[in-house]
């Protein structure tokens, strides 16, 4: 332990002896907490992860989260880790890493598209409303619904499972599954509607409050 202790303290003068090892060395060492055999393995493939990443990405800030995180992970996983081969570890974990963001991106695109189909058939009833302002209104009206609710609305529209699917995985029956999904219609409808009639309520009441102006004005 003093020895580690020792490497920890004094990374300059064990730089060379950290220099000559080979990347399952420093795997062993960092495992026995050196930290200073971390901070060799980082700068020796820092570089060449980001290199990987950002041909894919094309995004320099997320590119050096994801290569930090799995320097991060690395080192608060040590001593759990099983690693053969230090290469095929870290560039696994990237690649993780990249197709997780993949997953990501793609419900959050189709979470876009149903908003969008939302915001579609809102319009077609009330042409007064863009689709950019329904949408923020669909995410005001998921804030104040009940949890079942907002649970079975993103299952259904964002992770875009069948209703079918929802019932067995929240293991609750069909037809409420389906009376909530209904009832989701219904209520964001409404909740737009009256949005709608509070905005042209606001407009009349702007538009007598400058009538009377006018004519006191006048007077």
């Amino acid at each position: 332990m003093e020895r580690v202790a020792d490497m920890n303290d004094n990374f300059n003068r064990y730089s060379k002896y950290f220099h000559l090892k080979n990347d399952e060395e420093l795997i062993s060492l960092i495992k026995e907490d050196v930290k200073a055999a971390h901070y060799e393995l980082t700068e020796r493939w820092a570089t060449k992860l980001y290199k990987k990443a950002y041909r894919k990405l094309r995004n320099q800030s997320i590119v050096m989260d994801l290569v930090e995180q799995v320097f991060n992970e690395l080192w608060v996983n040590r001593r759990k880790l099983k690693i053969r081969k230090a290469s095929e570890y870290l560039v696994g974990s990237l690649k993780d890493k990249l197709y997780e963001l993949d997953e990501k991106n793609e419900l959050h695109s189709a979470y876009t598209e149903s908003l969008n189909h939302f915001a579609l058939v809102i319009l077609k009833a009330d042409s007064a409303l863009s689709i950019p302002k329904i949408k923020e209104l669909i995410d005001k009206w998921l804030l104040i619904q009940p949890p079942e609710r907002v649970q079975i609305f993103n299952l259904k529209y964002k992770v875009k499972m069948t209703s079918k699917q929802i019932c067995e995985k929240l293991d609750i029956p069909l037809n409420v599954v389906n009376a909530q999904i209904n009832g989701s219609g219904r209520s964001l409808n409404e909740y737009v509607q009256r949005f709608h009639i509070m905005k042209l309520n606001r407009r009349k009441t702007h538009r007598i409050r400058s009538l009377f102006k006018r004519r006191k004005h006048i007077q």
